[in-house]
């Protein structure tokens, strides 16, 4: 079940983090806000881990594996959006699909959650 409960939790960031680098992506380009000051999706990527290393009570092995793979996915996420936009909504929506039936219900009520609060604080002009 732990093994399941962190490839579920590892799809999640996968996810979330594709939508950092588009959305911050986005917000960059139509935003005056001066983001000299600091990596947005670094920014995003912790406060994100961090929300899931509480709320999902990680152990510190598992933060560090699920941020490499945060990062890993932002190169290869990057790569994909430049090439091919819609094939990254796709596989965006596909994840999320997928992870939803991974879940209990319990823990799929909580994932929602999650996800609608991130989409409200990192993509405010889309939702």
């Amino acid at each position: 079940m732990a093994r399941q409960h962190t490839k579920a939790v590892a799809l999640a960031l996968t996810i979330f983090v594709a939508g950092m680098v588009v959305g911050a992506a986005s917000y960059r380009h139509w935003s005056y806000v001066d983001f000299e000051q600091g990596d947005p999706i670094a920014r995003a990527h912790a406060e994100l881990l961090e929300r899931f290393r509480v709320s999902l009570d990680l152990t510190d092995d598992q933060v560090q594996q699920i941020s490499d793979i945060m990062n890993r996915v932002r190169v290869e996420a990057e790569a994909i959006i430049a090439n091919e936009q819609p094939a990254f909504r796709d596989l965006h929506e596909r994840a999320h699909r997928d992870i939803r039936e991974v879940l209990t219900d319990e823990q799929a009520i909580a994932y929602e959650k999650i996800i609608e609060s991130y989409n409200l604080a990192h993509h405010p002009r889309i939702h």
